[in-house]
Formats: C-alpha cells, structure tokens, sequence
C-alpha cells in the first residue's frame, strides 16, 4: 500500500532532494484551499537544529539574504515560517544537476568538463553573486557574502541556466554571530579558513577554485583528512 505523502503546513512533500547537517531539502508542493497549486523545493531545518539559537539565527538569514535578493541565478523565496515547531523556508523549484554532479560524471571517465562549459557556469555564478555583493536597502550597502560558493551549490538545468543555492552560511551587514569557521573546507578563502573576518573576495577565491576543478578534472585542496584540507588552504 502506498505510504500517504507528508505533509508540513500547506505543502504535500514529494520527495527528498538533500540533506546536510543543519536541514533537509524536498520537492514539495504547495496546495490551497482555493485550488492554486505550485512546485516549491522546501528546506527543512532538523528539530535539533532549531534548539541552537546560533543555527536558527543562520536559517532565519538565509530567509532574508533571499528575500532581499532579485535576480534569475538565485532562487526566489516564497515563504519562510514554522509549523508545530518546524521551521522552514519554501523557495523555487529548479530541476537539474548540481555542477558536482555533472563534474563527477566527467571525472569519472577521466573527461573534464568542456572548458565553454565551465567557463559559462562560472560566469553565470559571477553575475549573480556580483547582484549579491552590490544588494543594497534603504540607502545601505547589505554587504552579503555568500561563504560557500561550491559545485555542490550551483544547480544547472537542461537549458544550461545557473541558479546559486544554499545560503545557509551567508552572512551580511548586520549579521551577529560570533564568527566560526563555516562553509566547504576545499572551497575556502585562507582568511576563511583561519576564522577571519571575509568580504566578498571569499566568494570569489571559491570561483576560482571551483573552476579550476570544473577545467581540469582535478581537486585543487583535499585528498587527505578534513583537517589536512583545511591546513593546505590556510596556508
């Protein structure tokens, strides 16, 4: 017998698309009273998660940094919220493979990723984290930087369109938290790395890496433990 599909407020989950340490992603859909019906991909944070007021404040950011963004290489947000306890946010759907994804596939036949490919997933990642970078409210630079800009985190669709995901590290202007050393080792700036504080260039130290890797079919940082990663970028 089918298992009848879970259910977090107005949104049916469909299915489990990822899930990291702090939350879980579903293709969801959005179902009314009225009838109106939307496919929405919606981030979950775990219970446990939700208990540490640091990690909440983080998911509740990431709300805003979308919401304060409008361009078409990062998904829009619909709805951010809590149900029974249960905080989320809903946000557009995209269907398509990570550029890990695509560059794994590559690697594994020891056939990197042709270089217009890589070259137009990484200029199209450039433009929206430069509308990111430059977002401003009410007269104030926001001053968002994104902190993990990885494969992982770049989703293309059929058509080759780029969408920047996951800004569950971000931080900007306002941001509170005392700092820590969050994000993708490999993908870190050095003064990341090192728990400093980062600007926009920590973006865009992450580009280079991710393109180097997309290019070549090679890692630039890792191979060893986490701690040698994080050592090797550091230094």
């Amino acid at each position: 017998m089918k298992q009848p599909r879970e259910i977090l407020g107005p949104y049916e989950l469909l299915r489990r698309i990822d899930a990291g340490g702090m939350a879980e992603v579903f293709h969801a859909r959005l179902r009314t009273p009225s009838g109106f019906s939307r496919e929405v991909a919606l981030k979950r944070l775990f219970p446990h998660v939700a208990d540490d007021r640091e990690l909440l404040s983080l998911f509740q950011l990431e709300s805003q940094v979308l919401a304060s963004v409008n361009h078409p290489g990062v998904p829009q947000v619909f709805d951010f919220g809590s149900q029974d306890g249960t905080w989320f946010i809903a946000m557009e759907y995209v269907e398509g493979l990570t550029a890990a994804e695509l560059w794994r596939a590559g690697a594994s036949k020891g056939d990197p990723m042709p270089m217009p490919v890589s070259v137009a997933i990484a200029l199209q990642v450039c433009e929206a984290l430069h509308h990111v970078h430059e977002r401003f409210a009410q007269g104030r630079h926001l001053a968002i930087v994104h902190r993990d800009v990885t494969p992982q985190n770049i989703l293309v669709n059929g058509d080759g369109v780029t969408k920047l995901i996951d800004f569950g590290v971000a931080q900007w202007a306002d941001t509170a938290l005392p700092p820590r050393v969050r994000g993708t080792f490999a993908y870190m700036a050095p003064e990341q790395a090192r728990g400093e504080p980062v600007d926009r260039r920590a973006d865009i130290f992450a580009i280079g890496v991710m393109l180097y890797e997309l290019t070549t079919g090679l890692r630039l940082f890792g191979g060893g433990s986490q701690v040698d990663t994080l050592n090797a970028v550091a230094e």
